[in-house]
C-alpha cells in the first residue's frame, strides 16, 4: 500500500534529489552564529542558524535546471510548493529543504498503522528507485536504511534515510527525508550533509529538525 503511494510522488522527489546534488555549488562559508526563527507560508515555522544562506526562487530554479536538465523536469499529479531552501556553505555544505504537497496520497492512519512488512516494501522501492534518480546528478547510492515512523511537531512522519556518493566531494553524503502528514497538507523536509562534517553538523541539523512547527 505505502509503496504504491510513494511511487506517485517519485517525480517531485526526483526534483528534490537533483536540487540537493547541485546545492553545494552555491553558498558561503558558515561560522557559529545566532539562530533565527522563520515564519514560512502554509503555516510552517522553522529555526535555522543565521549564517545559513536562504536561496531565492531564481537561484533554486537555476540549480535545479543545472542538475536535472530542462528536458528531464516534468509536471506531476501532486506538485510541490517549495517553502525553503537553505545551505550552510563550506565546509559542510549542509542543505535544508522544506516543501508542501496537497495531501491526497496517504493519511495519518496509513503512517500510524504501517507494518514492518510495509516499511520493508518502502525500503525495497527506494533501493530500486534511487539509483536511477541519483545518476542524473552523477552520484551513486551507497545504502538505504530501514524506514521509520517518527513524530515531528506532534504529527506522524515517514523517515527515509540513505547514503550516497557525491561528484563534488570525496566523502559520502547522508540524506534524511521526512514526509510529515499534518492532515490538510503533507510536508517534505529534507536534511542532507557531508559525512566528514557529521560531528560538527549533526547537532545543528537535529536542532533544526526539532524546531519545526505547523500552525
Amino acid at each position: 500500500m505505502m509503496t504504491s503511494l510513494l511511487r506517485r510522488g517519485a517525480g517531485a522527489l526526483c526534483a528534490l534529489l537533483s536540487l540537493g546534488l547541485a546545492m553545494i555549488t552555491a553558498g558561503n562559508a558558515a561560522a557559529e552564529t545566532p539562530w533565527e526563527r522563520l515564519a514560512l507560508p502554509e503555516g510552517a515555522v522553522i529555526e535555522i542558524p543565521a549564517d545559513f544562506r536562504i536561496l531565492s526562487e531564481k537561484e533554486v530554479a537555476g540549480i535545479a535546471s543545472y542538475a536535472a536538465g530542462a528536458a528531464q523536469r516534468r509536471q506531476t499529479r501532486d506538485p510541490q510548493r517549495r517553502l525553503l531552501v537553505a545551505n550552510a556553505g563550506e565546509p559542510s555544505w549542509a542543505v535544508v529543504r522544506l516543501s508542501v504537497f496537497d495531501s491526497n496520497r496517504w493519511n495519518r492512519e496509513d503512517l500510524l498503522n504501517a507494518t514492518e512488512s510495509e516499511l520493508r516494501d518502502v525500503r525495497d522501492y527506494y533501493l530500486d528507485y534511487l539509483p536511477k534518480a541519483l545518476v542524473r546528478g552523477q552520484a551513486r547510492l551507497r545504502e538505504v536504511y530501514m524506514p521509520r515512523i517518527v513524530t515531528i511537531a506532534g504529527h506522524p512522519a515517514l523517515e527515509i534515510t540513505y547514503r550516497r556518493s557525491s561528484q563534488f566531494v570525496v566523502s559520502d553524503w547522508l540524506v534524511r527525508m521526512y514526509s510529515i502528514e499534518t492532515g490538510a497538507k503533507k510536508f517534505l523536509l529534507t536534511i542532507s550533509n557531508d559525512l566528514s562534517s557529521a560531528d560538527r553538523m549533526d547537532p545543528i541539523l537535529n536542532r533544526i529538525l526539532w524546531t519545526i512547527e505547523f500552525n
